[in-house]
């Protein structure tokens, strides 16, 4: 059970950190990639049939990992922002699942996230998607009336740390 687990890592000392941080680009320019990275833009996105079935993974080195689709819905038992391999009989754990995601501006609110249930998608972040890139980490932008947001996470080699960067 999970509590058992998590009562087990408690008592080992073991660590898991998630940062968050957000940054302001000057000048509203869009920046240009002059990398050779793997890149999905608005159409292949708004097909989610297709866009589901790809995914993407980050290793942290230790036997940790954060891995999701490109539209960043969780389909697997392990897909995370952050799953730590810890000491056994712990194995991997997913520390971190997912996270709601939504920006509010001027009292408006723009949906990141996106969750697939058996009946309905809810949120559908997808659909402010514009682009996914791989190049070295994963980022999404979102295009979104107050302007586009980039959505970036990365895992600290040799630390069960993810950060998520926007």
């Amino acid at each position: 059970d999970h509590r058992d687990r998590s009562e087990a890592v408690r008592r080992r000392g073991v660590r898991t950190e998630f940062r968050v941080t957000m940054r302001a680009e000057r000048g509203g320019a869009e920046r240009r990639r002059q990398d050779s990275g793997i890149h999905f833009h608005r159409e292949s996105l708004q097909d989610t049939a297709s866009a589901i079935s790809k995914e993407w993974i980050l290793a942290n080195g230790i036997g940790g990992f954060a891995s999701s689709t490109i539209l960043n819905i969780n389909t697997r038992r392990y897909h995370s922002l952050l799953t730590a391999a810890l000491p056994a009989p712990l194995g991997r754990i997913a520390t971190i699942s997912t996270a709601e995601e939504a920006i509010v501006v001027d009292g408006a609110r723009y949906e990141i996230s996106t969750h697939r249930y058996p009946e309905k998608w809810h949120p559908r972040g997808f659909e402010n998607l514009d682009s996914f890139s791989l190049s070295p980490f994963p980022e999404w932008t979102f295009r979104l009336p107050p302007g586009v947001l980039r959505r970036t996470i990365s895992l600290v080699h040799g630390e069960n740390t993810a950060i998520l960067s926007f």
